[in-house]
């Protein structure tokens, strides 16, 4: 009964030693493992140019998310979180991230959290993706979690802190209101920072203890560095990608397995326009 949830199903510990981490590192703060993995900007600029020599309006965005969506269908360990030392397992895939209405700072920043199955094709994702970033970028828009936040908002100090006090508790407890889970950004498999967009170099997000969210992801700007090639120094374009991970969700062999997968989709990102099979 007490280990019942809305957005995951319990599994227990793979082995003695996980549960004790669990207990020796009961917070995601205090077991974040920090990763920075390259990938040749080469590849996927030129897959994008070829994408829209035939119309189509792909992003760096919407590539990265599918190459995620698909990671996370084929290496399901890495869609599991920890709640009060319990672990659990989500069916679907959630993908969080944040937007900012217009590119000057006194705009207002949008929180989108999208679901899906993993069954997904590239163009898939990426309509929804655009879709939604489009439905949020209207300056009066306004999600399930901007109305959560205005709720809180407009609650004195006092009731705010006694408030998200009452969410943490019944988070803890598996009490949370499905409605609060679906609206909560922090509730997902993974929260991307695209600070690609601003052009700045990948950041390391840490992780929230509250909510549920085991990956975080900073994809930085394209650079320019050497490169080997045909053993000769040439001039390279390259992305980096700071992950930033819960590691007593899975061992290490899991974890690098699934970032196997992430390299292999991105140096052949026509992978994604296919279903999972």
């Amino acid at each position: 009964m007490f280990n019942k949830r809305t957005d995951g199903k319990y599994t227990r510990l793979p082995d003695p030693f996980f549960r004790v981490m669990a207990n020796i590192m009961p917070t995601r703060a205090e077991s974040q493992v920090l990763y920075e993995h390259t990938f040749d900007a080469d590849i996927l600029m030129n897959y994008l140019k070829t994408r829209r020599l035939n119309h189509s309006d792909l992003t760096f965005l919407s590539l990265f998310i599918a190459c995620y969506v698909r990671m996370l269908k084929e290496h399901p360990q890495i869609n599991r979180f920890l709640v009060n030392r319990r672990l659990y397992s989500r069916e679907d895939i959630h993908i969080a991230f944040v937007i900012k209405k217009q590119l000057i700072a006194s705009a207002d920043e949008a929180a989108i959290k999208l679901t899906f199955t993993g069954n997904e094709t590239l163009e898939q994702i990426h309509n929804s993706v655009e879709a939604e970033i489009n439905k949020n970028m209207a300056a009066d828009s306004e999600n399930e979690t901007d109305t959560l936040a205005k709720f809180f908002n407009k609650l004195p100090n006092g009731l705010i802190r006694f408030g998200v006090g009452i969410c943490k508790f019944a988070d803890a407890h598996n009490m949370l209101p499905r409605f609060i889970i679906k609206a909560s950004p922090f509730h997902c498999s993974m929260f991307i920072t695209y600070v690609k967009s601003i052009k700045l170099d990948c950041v390391f997000h840490h992780l929230y203890n509250f909510g549920t969210c085991s990956v975080f992801a900073g994809i930085g700007k394209t650079i320019k560095q050497a490169g080997v090639e045909k053993n000769e120094v040439a001039p390279k374009r390259t992305i980096s990608v700071a992950y930033v991970i819960d590691e007593r969700i899975c061992d290490g062999y899991a974890m690098a397995k699934a970032f196997q997968t992430v390299e292999k989709l991105l140096k052949n990102p026509e992978l994604l326009e296919q279903p999972f099979s």
